[in-house]
């Protein structure tokens, strides 16, 4: 599949996860959007050209994901991985971060960035990969973005996206020692956890009036 395809077919198992958790539950994601373009409004892109000094920010043209349970709006980054024919893979561990934390000006609560590897990359690549990420942008540089790697099964016509919790024996040398597999992330039993704290740019007050314009947005927006 290719990288839209994959975010779209991501987007409607995550809605079906949520038809079978409870409105109250902190598992609840609310309002599932893909691939959707908050400066298509007239608000939204007023007060990102205000901020950027007169110029619009060059972010990618749609965000990949956004969450909405009433005033807790999350977005997520999406970066899809596979094997070019040299066998090596075809970006790497540090792709997304800059498009991430743009999204921090947005004025979301959380911001993730997620890399989904193709299942015909081999487990010591892919380890080695979302490892690395991981380690670089939660332990090393501590941004203020949560990440997760997951791996993309095919199983006969259905697509299974797995969450993984790389581990390592030393986050300075990044010596791997295996990943664990999760469960489905459209399982509902599945504990999902952000390990970032809230953006760090909320109080900020043009960010401030970015999210009350794409709240006011998002509102009116059916999934």
């Amino acid at each position: 599949m290719d990288e839209r395809t994959t975010v779209k077919t991501l987007a409607n198992k995550l809605k079906n996860r949520n038809k079978q958790i409870r409105f109250d539950s902190d598992q609840y994601l609310g309002k599932v959007f893909s691939h959707i373009n908050p400066a298509k409004s007239p608000r939204v892109y007023s007060f990102l050209k205000e901020l950027y000094g007169g110029l619009a920010p060059r972010l990618q043209p749609e965000i990949d994901l956004i969450f909405k349970n009433d005033d807790d709006v999350r977005a997520v980054e999406i970066k899809c991985f596979y094997l070019r024919t040299n066998n090596s893979l075809s970006k790497s561990y540090y792709e997304g971060i800059d498009q991430a934390l743009a999204l921090l000006m947005y004025g979301f609560n959380k911001v993730a960035l997620w890399h989904i590897f193709d299942q015909n990359i081999s487990p010591r690549q892919f380890m080695t990969s979302g490892s690395t990420a991981q380690g670089f942008i939660r332990n090393q540089l501590k941004l203020p973005i949560d990440f997760t790697a997951l791996y993309l099964v095919i199983s006969g016509e259905d697509c299974l996206f797995i969450p993984t919790q790389p581990r390592v024996n030393d986050f300075e040398t990044m010596e791997l020692v295996n990943v664990r597999l999760l469960q489905r992330i459209d399982d509902p039993t599945f504990t999902w956890v952000w390990q970032t704290k809230d953006n760090p740019m909320l109080n900020y007050p043009r960010v401030k009036n970015i999210r009350a314009a794409l709240i006011e947005w998002l509102d009116k927006r059916k999934e």
